[in-house]
């Protein structure tokens, strides 16, 4: 798990990375740099045979700077990858811009329930669950930035984080 920054506003290209921390981040910087945040999955244990008939992921949030993106970027949405974004499992800048098998096949409710927030996964999602390897999912506001000069973003918990229960969950 991780996020990506843009590299320079508007020019919707990976620069800088953070795939060890404890957390992650979603929102815009001062610069008018978008986050966009990467989250693997090990669904290898499924079985071969599985039918997907329901998903979602749940995010727990860490930390909020500026305004709430939620109410300036709105919706934060989901897109798939099967097995993962880029050549790799392992977050690299160019995940950022890299194609989805499927877009928006999600989105975020904007107000968390128990503290945890919560998009359920359209059907077209199904089939990019990958039954015998990784999934990856990419998150991203639908807005890359407010033009504000401020940083307006949330920081999540990770799935490196040492508390496994705030750690995102894939149901």
């Amino acid at each position: 798990d991780g996020y990506v920054l843009e590299d320079e506003r508007l020019n919707n290209q990976g620069g800088t990375l953070d795939a060890t921390g404890k957390i992650f981040r979603l929102g815009d910087t001062s610069a008018k740099q978008q986050y966009r945040a990467f989250l693997s999955f090990n669904t290898r244990d499924l079985p071969d045979n599985a039918l997907i008939t329901s998903a979602e992921l749940k995010i727990k949030p860490d930390n909020l700077f500026g305004t709430n993106p939620f109410v300036t970027h709105k919706p934060l949405i989901v897109d798939i990858r099967k097995p993962y974004f880029g050549s790799s499992v392992t977050l690299i800048e160019s995940d950022f811009q890299a194609p989805a098998n499927r877009a928006w096949i999600g989105k975020f409710d904007p107000v968390p329930s128990d503290g945890w927030y919560t998009a359920t996964l359209k059907d077209t999602a199904y089939p990019f669950i990958n039954l015998t390897g990784p999934t990856q999912f990419r998150l991203r506001f639908y807005l890359g930035d407010d033009n504000d000069d401020i940083d307006d973003c949330f920081e999540f918990v990770s799935g490196n984080s040492a508390t496994v229960t705030y750690r995102p969950v894939l149901i």
